[in-house]
């Protein structure tokens, strides 16, 4: 027998606690499973807004519900939020530029969802696809080499 803290008894019996909020790259699968092969147009469209213009999180919140509607997902758990980071994902790789990163960014910021699983679909991206998988890590040598430059921080000494 081994002495224990209580505390220690108390966790070991313990379930462990499942949260649903915190999406995986396995959600991210099975969402471009429930999906059409070909995504449709207002998906591109909305890359491109991504890409080219931005804006503001509730603009991309609506063009993600018009393409789940499009593509009947209004049932999949969290298929907009889901198709929100799988944008700008897309965004990314299609234009991994330092502008490109500071409007999704900007969406992070105003997205606790887009905060947590742009990531995740960002490998679920690059383990599909090199092109993807190069444009990230050129992405990151730009960012870091930015940072270096005081490009993207503001800051008073630079």
């Amino acid at each position: 027998m081994s002495v224990q803290w209580p505390n220690e008894r108390e966790t070991a019996n313990r379930q462990p606690i499942a949260d649903a909020s915190f999406k995986t790259e396995q959600d991210f699968r099975q969402l471009l499973r429930a999906c059409p092969e070909d995504l449709p147009s207002s998906f591109a469209e909305t890359v491109d807004w991504v890409i080219h213009q931005g804006g503001e999180i509730a603009e991309l919140e609506q063009r993600m519900n018009v393409v789940c509607h499009q593509i009947d997902l209004q049932d999949f758990p969290d298929s907009t939020n889901l198709l929100m980071a799988w944008a700008c994902a897309i965004a990314l790789a299609q234009s991994p530029k330092l502008q490109t990163w500071e409007k999704i960014k900007n969406f992070k910021y105003h997205s606790w969802q887009l905060a947590h699983w742009l990531a995740h679909a960002m490998l679920v991206r690059a383990k599909g696809n090199s092109n993807a998988r190069k444009a990230y890590i050129n992405l990151a040598i730009e960012t870091f080499s930015a940072l270096g430059d005081c490009r993207i921080l503001q800051c008073k000494k630079c």
